[in-house]
């Protein structure tokens, strides 16, 4: 039952909204959550579980998931832990921070340790990894929050 959509997609019965059972509706949302902080940040999981609100989660428990995070009743990710993480190029996300210089195969360097990479810098490092694959992957670190109005 995990596996049906709130819209009623998915399967087994096609069953919609409060049709579901609520922990059939719990289990689909936490599992999506965890899925997610393997690969990316806390924030970075939530942004995307926002964005099927109401079509794959039931909105009221997207709000409870919010809820949960901000009063610190689940873990970080390791992403939001500052933890290292060695990623495939298909991995790399805005706003993530190198750890360790990115380098081709043949040792010419592509970025420097410290840079936080945008669009621009993920899709050179996804040129290079076709025609010239490094030994080991990209390193990175957690996002880096948005300056506020006065930085």
């Amino acid at each position: 039952m995990k596996d049906t959509e709130t819209s009623g997609e998915g399967f087994p019965d096609g069953l919609k909204g409060n049709e579901i059972p609520l922990g059939s509706r719990i289990i689909s949302i936490a599992d999506k959550y965890d899925g997610l902080t393997n690969d990316v940040s806390k924030e970075m999981a939530l942004e995307e579980i926002r964005a099927l609100k109401g079509i794959q989660f039931d909105p009221s428990l997207h709000y409870q998931l919010e809820k949960v995070l901000k009063e610190g009743r689940i873990m970080a990710s390791p992403l939001d832990l500052g933890v290292e993480k060695e990623l495939e190029p298909h991995q790399l996300v805005v706003g993530m921070i190198l750890l360790r210089e990115v380098r081709s195969g043949t040792g010419i360097l592509l970025l420097s340790k410290g840079v936080t990479l945008d669009v621009e810098k993920i899709n050179f490092v996804k040129r290079y990894f076709n025609f010239d694959p490094p030994e080991r992957r990209s390193v990175c670190g957690p996002k880096r929050s948005s300056p506020g109005p006065s930085e």
